[in-house]
């Protein structure tokens, strides 16, 4: 790290949002240092694109990672859809569910309408209202010019469900989408559900592994600094002044801004504010398959229940294995007979339960702007601010955080 005395902003921990922030500040001519932790950043093994996505990619001249959807089932009992597979979704869903096809279509046609408005309204803010009062004001007005109503964004979806004349539509999409989100129907808000629905559907998708390291080269490309964690001994945050660092050998630095990127990083922070973060996510369990894997089933399964599960499955030959995502702790016994249901010839061990692979953190869009400015001159960029809405819940973030260090700097975003 070269020698310096003060940061613009200094982004603490490793997460898609804090790479988002990181390259986007580097872009706007940002003085920044990034302080990673030794393990490195895990690949999400569910991965959808968004119009803010493609936005970011734009400025960062980096439409080259993305690619095609990634196909998708869902399982319950008998029904199995397909996405992005070789049939239109409205065909799937005709043939799956022929006497509520149409109510299902519908919903789904004006969940599609609410996401997209959304992602552009979202954009043209430059993310989440984070710069306090006038920035939700702002909000508030384009959101009124959109036709949009705070109290219309902000309710449940499942709220939205119970609305619905078929019982056999209704059933369907809370499982469909709080399974994509591993939140239930009731703490899923409509604007959430419509944004998860706006990533889903989209028609490319990106390659993670490609985006991050695009992200990495932006960063250094626009002379961003980095260094070891392990390096930072404590953290005084700054209020209304500079935040002052301290590092191992007595080296001091200040920043204007502190971007907590990970869980671990949150350690740093006043015990305070550390409640509205979250430990470093726990990888979810793996279990060998073997080669008893049905090939009708995709790499990537929603399987409904009671709760839902999502399914990856990964390797070949005789090394199948499946990764197994789960909203609660889901004991060893469950977890087992959830999958000799779905792989009645495969023959594994599963180590352990399920842990919890979303935040157990309040829903909505108004929790999320809570959290990820807990204080002045402090920002979380991570998965812990949208949870619901996976690695589409970090790109809005990511913008987010950045767009709102820029107005704190009095730059205007880039």
């Amino acid at each position: 790290m070269k020698q310096s005395h003060h940061f613009d902003a200094v982004i603490l921990g490793d997460s898609l949002a804090a790479r988002i922030t990181g390259a986007l500040l580097a872009r706007a001519g940002c003085r920044l240092l990034t302080l990673r932790p030794a393990q490195t950043l895990p690949t999400p093994t569910w991965f959808f694109s968004s119009l803010l996505l493609e936005r970011i990619l734009d400025q960062l001249d980096g439409r080259a990672v993305l690619t095609k959807p990634q196909p998708f089932q869902y399982l319950a009992d008998e029904v199995r859809l397909d996405f992005h597979g070789r049939n239109p979704l409205p065909e799937e869903v005709r043939r799956e569910f022929p006497t509520a096809a149409d109510e299902i279509l519908a919903t789904t046609s004006t969940l599609a309408a609410l996401g997209d408005k959304l992602a552009t309204l979202l954009w043209e803010q430059g993310g989440l209202p984070l710069s306090g009062l006038p920035s939700r004001w702002s909000f508030a007005f384009r959101c009124l010019r959109k036709g949009l109503t705070q109290g219309r964004l902000h309710e449940p979806l499942g709220d939205r469900l119970d609305e619905l004349d078929s019982t056999v539509a209704a059933g369907f999409l809370s499982g469909l989408l709080p399974g994509l989100a591993l939140r239930s129907a009731e703490e899923l808000s409509l604007a959430e559900a419509a944004l998860l629905w706006h990533g889903v559907m989209r028609p490319t998708a990106a390659s993670a592994a490609g985006l991050e390291g695009l992200l990495q080269r932006r960063y250094q490309q626009f002379h961003g600094q980095e260094d070891d964690l392990a390096r930072l001994e404590s953290l005084d945050p700054g209020r209304h002044q500079p935040s002052r660092l301290h590092f191992r050998g007595g080296q001091q630095m200040t920043a204007s801004a502190v971007v907590v990127g990970g869980g671990a990083a949150a350690a740093f922070l006043p015990q305070p504010l550390q409640t509205f973060t979250v430990a470093d996510s726990q990888q979810p369990p793996q279990i060998p398959l073997g080669d008893k894997v049905p090939p009708v089933l995709a790499d990537h399964v929603v399987l409904a229940g009671a709760p839902p599960l999502r399914l990856f499955f990964s390797g070949s030959g005789d090394q199948r294995r499946v990764t197994v995502e789960c909203r609660q702790e889901l004991s060893a016994k469950a977890l087992k007979a959830r999958l000799e249901a779905l792989l009645p010839f495969a023959t594994f061990a599963i180590p352990g339960g399920t842990r919890p692979a979303v935040p157990d953190l309040p829903p909505g869009l108004r929790q999320a702007i809570r959290r990820a400015v807990p204080a002045p001159g402090i920002y979380h960029s991570s998965e812990a601010i949208l949870p619901g809405l996976g690695s589409n819940g970090e790109i809005l973030t990511g913008l987010s955080v950045a767009t709102a260090i820029q107005r704190r700097l009095r730059r205007k975003p880039a």
